[in-house]
């Protein structure tokens, strides 16, 4: 038996490349994306270019047994219905491939705006998890974010703030580095003990000028290297792919 080296193949290392990116993008936008039918939409067709994937190598790859040999054919004869498969999967995921880094700006800008008009202020820190409590994160605030109410223009990240269960700080939790930290840096302000059911990963607003602009040059650069991959892997499917023989060598089959 005798796999291919997609290593050393331009045409499936190109493909590689392109899963690579998908598999980056939907992680790191996936949370900003309100609609989840869409992303399980995306990962069933990026599920169904995967199996095409392997199943190119599994016609091009060398075996000794007869009854993969015999399937080699029998998969070569049904290569080209699944090769228009998979057309219609990334033609339904490139929109789609759009709209999530999209998302994530949309995100990033109403949380530029969300910095704008609140007091520089207003921070919280987690200072504990502890995951048998109904509200596992335990944050705390130099204001109460549970009274928090935010503009129209900022609706878009409603569904990202984590929901904040408050009350006024207390004295006897202050053995805690991150704490004492936190009473020093405001401790001319009203400090509340939040806990919440949710890890405050999504918040932007907690982070720096330097994170929006790092996401901002890392979108447009993904998306760069998408639109070149993906054409190129439409051309792989169409012109290569779909004219792969099965590769069977000095053997006669009468197949039924």
């Amino acid at each position: 038996m005798q796999v291919i080296n997609i290593l050393k193949r331009t045409e499936y290392l190109l493909c590689l490349l392109l899963f690579l990116l998908l598999i980056f993008t939907i992680i790191f936008s996936q949370d900003y994306v309100q609609e989840h039918v869409l992303v399980n939409i995306f990962k069933f067709n990026l599920y169904s270019e995967f199996i095409y994937y392997f199943y190119c190598i599994f016609l091009e790859s060398e075996f000794e047994s007869d009854y993969f040999k015999l399937l080699q054919i029998r998969f070569e004869r049904r290569l080209y219905f699944v090769t228009i498969m998979v057309n219609i999967s990334t033609i339904i995921n490139t929109p789609l491939y759009f709209i999530f880094p999209a998302y994530h700006l949309n995100y990033i800008n109403a949380n530029k705006k969300y910095r704008k008009n609140i007091n520089s202020e207003k921070q919280c820190e987690l200072y504990n998890i502890n995951e048998s409590n109904a509200f596992p994160y335990h944050y705390i605030c130099s204001y109460n974010p549970e009274n928090e109410i935010l503009p129209n223009d900022l609706k878009s990240i409603y569904n990202f703030i984590p929901v904040f269960n408050c009350s006024d700080f207390k004295l006897l939790l202050n053995n805690n580095k991150v704490i004492k930290s936190f009473i020093q840096k405001y401790k001319t302000n009203q400090i509340y003990q939040c806990d919440s059911k949710d890890r405050t990963k999504n918040l932007i607003f907690f982070r720096t000028q330097n994170y929006y602009d790092l996401c901002v040059n890392l979108i447009f650069i993904l998306t760069m290297v998408y639109i070149f991959l993906s054409v190129k892997y439409l051309e792989l499917v169409n012109v290569y792919f779909k004219n792969i023989k099965a590769n069977i060598i000095n053997m006669v089959i009468i197949d039924y």
